[in-house]
Order: C-alpha cells, then structure tokens, then sequence
C-alpha cells in the first residue's frame, strides 16, 4: 500500500526531473554543517537530542506539579481537567506539527544556502498554523453544551467545564505560534534555546500558579474566579514565550551565514510548500489526541472518578514517548539538511539506526514506568477504581510506544524529500485504523479492550511505516532528483 502511494509522486519526479541541482551547487559550507552532514551518525542525533528528552520530560514533570496545585487551588479541578484532557491534545498536536514544520523548512532552505526563503516560509508558516488552529479548535466553543452533556459533566462543574474549554482553545492557537518560532530555532541546530524555552513556561506557570494559591487563602474566592484565575495563570506564561522566542530567532537569523543567498519562490509556491509541510506533519501529530479524544469519551463516560483517572493518564503518557519527541525532532533536522545538499545513503543509515534505538528505548521505559507505579501512584491520592484503571493503561499500552515513534521518524525522512502528501495519506489510514481498533477492543472487552486495540494498533503502525520507508527508500536512491 505504502508502495503504491509514493509510486505517482516518484514518476512525476523521474519525467520531470523536478528539484535537480547543479553539480556545482552540492557543497558543503558552514550553513550546511548545522545539521552535521559528517561524522558518526548516533552520538550527533541522541547527542542532540538529550537536551530536548530532558526538557521535554522537565516540561512534563512541571506539569504533573501544575496539577497538583489545581488541585490544590480546588478539588473538583481535578475531574474538570480530565473532562477537558482530551481537547488539551489539540493544543500540543498544532504545536507539535507547526515545529516540526518550520524546523524542517528552516533546514532545508540553510541546507541549500538560502536562509532568505527560510525566513519567507516561517513567516507563511506562522500564518497558516495559526489559522489552522483557530479554524479547528474554535468551533469547540460553540459545542460546548453537547459536549458537556456527552460527557455526563455534573451541575456544579458546568461553569468550570467552560472556563477550562475556552482557555483550553485559546492555548491551541498561542502554543502554535509559539511552535513554529521553536521550530525554526530547531532548523538552525538552537537545541538548547529551544530546551531552555520549554522549561521556562511551565516553571513560570508555577510560579504565578502559587501566588494565586498565596492569595485566594486571603480572599473568599467563588469557584468561577478560581477557574478564570488558574487558566489565565497558566496561559500567560505562553505568551512571554512567544516574545522570547521572536526576539531569539531574530538574533540567531541575524548571525547565520550563508555561502550563497539567492532569490527564494514566489509568495504562492512559499504558500504551497508550507500548507504541504504543516499538513502532512499535522496529520501524523493529531493522532494522539484523536486516540486521546477516543480513549477519554470511553474513560470519562464512567464518571467523575474515572475522569480524574485520566486526568493523570494524559499527563503521564507524554513521559513514555517524551524520548522519541526528542529523538524526531532531531531527525527532522538531520534529514532535511543531509537530503538538501544530496546524502541521501548518510539519511538511509541514520533512519535504521535510529528506529532499533526507539524500539529499544522505548521498552524499557515501559518496564521502568510499571516498576515505579506502586511507588508513585499514591502520591496522586485516587481512589481504587481510578487506581486501577492507571495500571491497566500502564500494563498493556506503553511498551508499544516505540513503534508510534517508528511512525513519527518516517513521516520526518518523507518530508525531508518533499513527499509529504504521501505520509498525509498514509498517516490518515493509520488514524482511522487505530480508532477502530479501540473502538472494536472496547465493544468486546470494555476498558481492556480498548487499551489492548491501541496497543496493538501502534505495533502495526509502526511495523506497517518502516516496511514504506524501507520500500520508499530503495525507490528514490534510483531517482536523480532524489539525490
């Protein structure tokens, strides 16, 4: 199937011839190196990105406290913040695929000595992100009341409920931006910039999280002020970032060089190459949060207790994949640039490196997570029924992560060769086979079901995308323009 989808892209390339460089023009300069186009291939790519892992694990870990302090702040935040968990994805997807997006922009246009059309698609593609991410998210606001009705929300949390919906859509849009501005530190190899940034917001929103703890102890706060209080607490943080991280690329944009600064696309085909990029990653970054959305409707609908359960489970999950979120996002770089400037063999080897160190990463931070389980799982005071429910989640789904990352890092290695309509195609079949996978395990065997369908359906997605990549590989070393 893989095949056949990138078969027409690979012959429009082979008649066309579209995209060939000049002899002369396949160098490596200083711009290009950002990407480390020499030397040994694992020590640059987990070199790279352990920085990232550990911020990304630091941003999670912050925000398990941030959850604690909600809790703090009121009781009944908990279940409210597991009612809203699963549309909380929808903010991290849009960041997610905008980074990934304008790193792999970024990279390839330094990776070809133009940094002036890589300035031109950030801009296209802060545009178009934020548009994106206000056109999907915003209508969440007018289905409010149906949701809160499908999700059985009590009376007294029905105001709360709304207050963490409209900031929940207002954090879409303003971490996408804040991604793509991330993302394009990342194309010009500011790992640490972008480590120190993502570490920052949750740690600021601790901070202002306390003072607001500090004073409603003083003041006889309603529970709507409370609600109103803690999400502008957590969103304000987010948009200082977003002024650092403009203030910071301009900097790191300002001192870049480039052995050669030619005239980039028209304003059209700049549109056309980001709206392609952001999709394509999109699609591939949404499906979690669509698996989420599936998973939470099937955990909430049990009551409030199993709502706090998730509350837990979706800020746990990010830590057993936070490796290969650091591992992608380097990969992205890697690619894009060794591909810009012709390593197509030095890509090839990098890409079947790196999936047995995710598979086997990934494996044991499974057994770690379920050895310190019965340790850490008190610290969250749940009752039984939603204790129990975290083991079952903990038993059956994170082993099987290593393989989603599988899917991540090839969709990574097709953009790097502009084939991103391919992995599009490719990742939407993968979406709507695991939803049915969790759909048809919780039809036969309620909860166990449904966490043993989306086990299974990452094994067979990641199985199902290497065996592409691999195909899709062997095809484009025979095509010139490939190379």
């Amino acid at each position: 199937l893989g095949h056949r989808l990138l078969q027409p892209q690979l012959l429009r390339a082979r008649a066309s011839g579209r995209g060939r460089r000049k002899p002369g023009r396949l160098r490596v300069s200083k711009t290009s190196s950002i990407a480390s186009l020499s030397g040994p291939i694992l020590p640059y790519v987990l070199g790279s990105a352990v920085p990232i892992w550990l911020s990304v694990s630091g941003d999670i870990m912050l925000s398990i406290v941030v959850l604690g302090q909600f809790a703090l702040l009121d009781p009944s935040f908990l279940p409210a913040l597991g009612y809203v968990g699963p549309f909380i994805g929808l903010a991290h997807a849009f960041a997610v695929a905008s980074a990934d997006a304008t790193a792999t922009l970024t990279a390839r246009w330094y990776g070809r000595q133009n940094p002036r059309q890589a300035s031109r698609l950030l801009l296209v593609a802060v545009v178009v992100s934020g548009a994106l991410a206000t056109l999907i998210s915003a209508p969440l606001l007018i289905l409010q009341e149906p949701l809160a009705r499908q999700l059985a929300v009590s009376a007294d949390l029905q105001i709360v409920f709304a207050i963490f919906l409209a900031f929940t859509v207002a954090d879409a849009i303003l971490r996408t931006l804040l991604g793509s501005l991330l993302g394009a530190l990342r194309g010009l190899s500011r790992f640490q910039l972008v480590s120190v940034v993502n570490v920052a917001v949750p740690a600021l929103q601790i901070v202002v999280l306390q003072v607001v703890l500090m004073m409603q102890a003083d003041l006889d706060w309603s529970l709507t002020v409370k609600a109103l209080f803690a999400m502008a607490a957590g969103t304000a943080p987010v948009c200082l970032a977003i002024l650092a991280a403009i203030v910071l690329w301009w900097q790191a944009h300002a001192r870049a060089e480039a052995a050669e600064d030619e005239p980039g696309h028209d304003l059209l085909t700049s549109l056309r190459e980001a709206l392609r990029t952001i999709l394509s990653y999109l699609v591939v970054s949404i499906m979690t949060p669509l698996v989420m959305f599936t998973l939470g409707f099937i955990i909430v609908s049990q009551g409030e207790s199993a709502a706090a359960a998730f509350g837990v489970i979706s800020r746990i999950q990010p830590l057993f994949f936070a490796f290969g979120i650091g591992v992608s996002s380097v990969a992205t770089t890697f690619f894009s640039a060794n591909v810009g400037v012709g390593n197509l063999d030095r890509a090839k080897e990098g890409y079947f490196r790196l999936c047995i160190v995710l598979i086997g990463t990934h494996a044991g931070l499974a057994i770690l997570g379920n050895a310190l389980w019965p340790v850490l799982g008190p610290v969250f005071q749940l009752d039984p029924e939603a204790s129990r429910l975290i083991f079952v989640y903990l038993l059956l789904v994170p082993a099987s992560f290593g393989f989603l990352s599988i899917t991540t890092l090839s969709v990574r290695l097709f953009n790097a060769f502009d084939h991103g309509f391919q992995s599009v195609k490719a990742s939407a079949l993968r979406v709507g086979a695991t939803v049915l996978f969790i759909l048809a395990g919780e039809f036969l065997w309620r909860f166990h079901g449904a966490m043993v369908g989306f086990s299974l359906a990452n094994f067979a997605a990641g199985a199902s995308f290497f065996l592409i990549s691999r195909r899709a590989l062997a095809d484009w070393a025979t095509v010139p323009n490939a190379r």
